[in-house]
């Protein structure tokens, strides 16, 4: 591999940055009062400006995804997640992060919680006004003529 040794003296001058900074993402799913890494989630990383994200992962089984060697900027995660079954993620301090000379790795939580299912109505049949064996025989006598 070749290097211009101006290049690397602006590397290390902070003016240009080949590998600078990184973001860790931690995936957590909020189940009660209790947080549990949450593995294979997508995750992707935009740079401020850009429509599509610049790179994209998933986090592994303890729940972890780490974006590196990034220039310094701003970057927003996001986290994909099934919205019929997931809340909106919280993010942990932000969803966004400063790159800056400075930074060697910065860190976000993602915090997933399930959405709560609504419970069904109950069928009208089921309201025990009338006791369902009592209606089955009022069916039974009118269907046969038997009521008089």
């Amino acid at each position: 591999m070749n290097f211009d040794i101006e290049e690397l003296n602006e590397v290390k001058r902070g003016n240009n940055c080949y590998f600078n900074g990184a973001i860790k993402v931690f995936s957590f799913l909020w189940v009660r009062d209790t947080l549990t890494p949450q593995p294979d989630i997508r995750i992707f990383l935009f740079k401020e400006g850009c429509k599509k994200p610049i790179r994209e992962g998933r986090t592994d089984r303890c729940g972890e995804l780490t974006f590196q060697g990034l220039e310094r900027g701003i970057y927003h995660v996001v986290a994909d997640v099934d919205e019929r079954n997931y809340l909106s993620p919280i993010y942990k301090p932000s969803s966004r992060v400063r790159i800056s000379s400075g930074d060697v790795v910065e860190e976000i939580a993602v915090i997933n919680r399930f959405r709560e299912r609504k419970p069904r109505p109950q069928h009208h049949c089921n309201n025990n006004i009338i006791d369902d064996n009592l209606l089955i025989i009022i069916l039974l006598l009118f269907l046969c003529g038997c009521w008089w």
